[in-house]
């Protein structure tokens, strides 16, 4: 029988952080191509999609009761002090604030507050 892989950082077999380089890897295209191909077609810079992914993913387990740092391991940031001035550019308030807000909204939807 096979040994399964271990879980990684977000609990997630095999997964890993998508950025430009496996992207292209997996398509089969140099980064430059697959960047420049990419804007041609959504007038979006892959990168930015990709990052903003990454974040929904935080914002997503911060909404779910994560703490910060469980958010910056859901969403594979290596820095939390980047991770945070990411967000708030963002999401215009940090993952505290957005924790608080989301846990508020959570309630008042609940209980009618």
């Amino acid at each position: 029988m096979r040994t399964p892989p271990p879980p990684s950082r977000s609990g997630c077999p095999g997964f890993t952080v998508p950025n430009v380089s496996n992207v292209a890897a997996a398509a089969r295209y140099s980064r430059q191509h697959l960047a420049t191909e990419f804007f041609k077609v959504t007038g979006r810079a892959l990168r930015t999609v990709l990052k903003e992914r990454r974040l929904r993913r935080a914002a997503r387990a911060l909404r779910a009761g994560a703490t910060i740092s469980e958010a910056v391991e859901a969403s594979r940031y290596v820095s939390e002090a980047y991770f945070r001035t990411e967000f708030r550019a963002r999401f215009g308030m940090t993952p505290s604030a957005y924790r608080r807000a989301a846990k508020r909204a959570h309630l008042a939807a609940r209980f009618g507050g």
